[in-house]
């Protein structure tokens, strides 16, 4: 499954890992020895991007060193591959109206230069696509997890009749993001005007960045301020090379450095950002989502799957949720693990729950955090659970809210 960025993915990792067998070889003390602790051969680590089928594309996992990826990615700028994002464009004076009647965000008010989040919900009220709905001048871009692009596309086609929209799926726009403090320092190094977009969460522009022109949005996933960029998918390699090529001269340094998911996984937990086909999916409602209010308006008319959202929002709780777990002690859970309640002796109970992600969280000094969905009853903050974590039973605390660190401006 070739894609135009693996060569350059490659070229990249290879001269990474050549600079830093550079750097042990000329430390003191290294001899002989130390010139072979790094390889010369960068090697990029890919992710499969798939749900149960065929993958969609290969998605860059790591390029070499997750510690300096989620380093870039906290302190500096991250560049992140969007190749399992994608996007449908929508045009026409009625697209307002129609997906209005479609989505369950309010995007009434949305002009040009906005961004909301909602979802797509099947007849049965289960969610079909998490989206963000981006507003730009005569057209409309919905960016979505690249596994449900085509499909939220034909599926919202169907209930398109006379109205005068165009909705289609762009496989011709490829996506890539900028991720860190120093993400504007880094668009403007290479031309781009983005000022607009530095000065709030959910703001929109087209821009040119090296000279190739972009949609932009700002939506912020991992706790600091991250644009995402979509240009056409035959300029995306040039892009790709004006971001990296940038050297920060004042220091001697990257500007922007590549990363892949596992850094990026590990700051979107600490953010408390659960991610569709991850924390929940295709079967979830939105009340168990642990998005429901950035995602759902409640004073807006009707749409697809509205009856059975408001019928759980007067009945009170879903079944279950996704819940933000802080683990005592330094054992790890994976996904997968059960989640349990406990009894009065501190015994296990029943079996409440299942780990959807983990990760040690560098913010919090190596502590272990996950995100779990646990039945709302047990989904009690300050509430102590037990999970299966490297072979034994350890310790979890309910934590108030998802997010476990809080934003960079």
């Amino acid at each position: 499954m070739h894609d135009a960025l693996h060569a350059l993915h490659a070229e990249y990792a290879r001269g990474e890992a050549q600079r830093r067998a550079g750097v042990v070889a000329q430390a003191p003390g290294a001899g002989e020895r130390g010139a072979g602790i790094l390889p010369a051969e960068g090697h990029v680590q890919y992710l499969p991007w798939a749900d149960g089928g065929e993958p969609v594309a290969l998605v860059p996992a790591s390029y070499g060193s997750v510690e300096v990826e989620y380093a870039a990615l906290r302190r500096g700028c991250a560049l992140l591959d969007g190749g399992g994002r994608g996007v449908i464009r929508v045009g026409g004076k009625d697209r307002l109206d129609v997906l209005q009647r479609m989505l369950t965000q309010d995007l009434r008010g949305l002009d040009a230069g906005g961004v909301r989040r909602s979802f797509w919900l099947n007849r049965k009220g289960r969610i079909d696509a998490d989206l963000a709905v981006v507003a730009f001048g005569d057209h409309w871009l919905l960016e979505c997890d690249a596994l449900d692009a085509a499909h939220a596309a034909t599926s919202m086609s169907a209930f398109i009749f006379s109205e005068e929209i165009e909705l289609a799926y762009e496989p011709a726009l490829r996506c890539l993001s900028l991720a860190g403090p120093s993400t504007y320092e880094a668009l403007a190094a290479v031309g781009a005007e983005a000022a607009i977009l530095a000065q709030a969460d959910a703001r929109s522009c087209m821009v040119q960045v090296a000279g190739i022109p972009c949609h932009a949005w700002r939506l912020d996933w991992f706790g600091v301020p991250t644009v995402h960029l979509a240009c056409g998918a035959d300029r995306v390699a040039e892009l790709w090379k004006a971001l990296v090529a940038q050297v920060d001269l004042a220091h001697g340094r990257r500007r922007v450095r590549p990363c892949g998911w596992y850094a990026q996984n590990i700051a979107r937990i600490e953010a408390g950002e659960p991610w569709f086909h991850v924390d929940f999916g295709r079967a979830s409602l939105p009340h168990e989502s642990g998005v429901l209010r950035e995602r759902v308006s409640f004073t807006k008319g009707c749409y697809l799957g509205q009856e059975i959202v408001a019928r759980m929002e007067s009945l009170g709780k879903p079944k279950q949720v996704v819940a933000a777990l802080r683990i005592v002690g330094d054992a790890l859970p994976t996904a997968g693990e059960q989640v349990f309640s406990l009894t009065e002796g501190g015994g296990l109970a029943d079996h409440v729950g299942a780990i959807t992600s983990s990760t040690l969280s560098p913010m919090l000094g190596a502590v272990s955090i996950a995100l779990a969905t646990v039945r709302t009853a047990h989904a009690v903050p300050g509430g102590l659970l037990a999970v299966n974590a490297e072979g034994m039973t350890a310790r979890a605390v309910v934590q108030p809210s998802l997010r476990f660190v809080e934003p960079t401006p």
